[in-house]
């Protein structure tokens, strides 16, 4: 262990260190709005080796020295691609115990000041994990921060509560989900709920929201039926060097999201769709049953149902019922309950028709 600390921390020294880049989407648009930065090691055989690979062997002023090393470049590549017109953002993430230090604030304005870059394209992400964002000097220590114009990421989002808890004190311009929660939609559909009540948080807070670790194209389609502002991953481009990056900006083609291309995309649709309207039914239980009805027959849903060619296969037939049930909802107050009961239950047969078609 200590030969490897050792041999960790020369390759840092001896200039290791890599930077590298991967794009954020707006999902709407398809276009890129920022970039995260990436920390690589080089080794002595020319490997390029993941933070988890080397972080953990590096000294807390290692660590320190690293995410300044870090910043410094993304900087200087942010200046870089605006120069050649693509005015971008970047990410850089930060260990949040680094962030109790003094040296944090004078790292930010030394490197970020004569830069002519402004503050607020650059993002501190702060992991949701450790005890920093639990403490109470917390928010004064991110306010601090946020006063040199940066702006503060909570990534990895759902891999602890507490943060969570405390999310509507702490100054915080973004929420990033823990890509554990999005990597395994294919197979665990059943996710979508959680992303989608997350992306509710972030926007009743008014804050943004990203999800990471959307590695198929099936994945990106269903975080944009869901109605997910911004994405990350594999689906998108893999992380790579800034000339690279460059490269891949100019060969770039926005596609604007035009509705679900595959079933777990209908799967997010619906859930999106079933949700507005249960919160509808709540709100304004005296709508005309036939509104309603026609309200499911031209829904986003029944369109793409078509689209995707269902045809009479068990997933429309299930939605057929989903749209029975919303036609014999009575105006009648006293029979609110019982008719909210019977959309549910149309509702979630729907989607166990899709969740079988996936396999899972």
């Amino acid at each position: 262990m200590t030969a490897l600390r050792q041999s960790m921390s020369t390759l840092f020294a001896a200039g290791g260190l890599r930077v590298h880049y991967q794009p954020v989407i707006d999902l709407e648009n398809g276009q890129v709005v920022g970039m995260e930065a990436l920390v690589r090691l080089l080794d002595g055989a020319g490997e390029i080796l993941a933070p988890a690979r080397f972080l953990s062997f590096l000294s807390v002023d290692e660590r320190r020295a690293l995410t300044r090393a870090v910043l410094a470049q993304a900087v200087q590549d942010v200046a870089t691609w605006e120069a050649a017109g693509f005015p971008l953002s970047v990410s850089v993430n930060v260990e949040p115990e680094l962030l109790t230090h003094d040296a944090c604030l004078h790292c930010l304005t030394e490197i970020i000041g004569p830069s002519g870059i402004d503050p607020g394209r650059i993002t501190l992400e702060i992991l949701e994990n450790g005890d920093f964002l639990s403490i109470a000097s917390a928010r004064q220590r991110l306010l601090e921060i946020k006063a040199t114009g940066v702006r503060l990421a909570l990534d990895d989002v759902g891999s602890a509560y507490s943060s969570l808890l405390r999310l509507k004190e702490l100054p915080i311009d973004k929420i990033k989900l823990d890509q554990s929660f999005v990597r395994e939609l294919a197979r665990r559909p059943d996710n979508l709920h959680f992303v989608h009540s997350l992306l509710g948080l972030a926007q009743g807070l008014g804050v943004g929201f990203v999800a990471e670790g959307a590695e198929t194209p099936e994945i990106l389609d269903a975080l944009s039926a869901l109605g997910v502002s911004q994405a990350q991953g594999y689906a998108i481009a893999r992380p790579m060097p800034a000339a690279e990056m460059l490269s891949w900006l100019r060969a770039y083609t926005p596609a604007p999201y035009r509705g679900p291309k595959s079933l777990l995309g209908l799967y997010a649709c619906h859930l999106r769709f079933s949700d507005t309207m249960k919160t509808l039914l709540m709100q304004v239980p005296m709508i005309p049953a036939a509104i309603l009805a026609e309200i499911a027959a031209v829904s986003p849903v029944s369109g793409h149902v078509a689209s995707l060619g269902l045809g009479i296969s068990p997933i429309a037939q299930a939605y057929f019922r989903y749209q029975e049930a919303m036609a014999a909802i009575s105006v009648d107050m006293a029979a609110k309950k019982p008719k909210l009961t019977m959309i549910d239950e149309a509702s979630a047969l729907f989607l166990e028709r899709i969740r079988e078609a996936l396999g899972g």
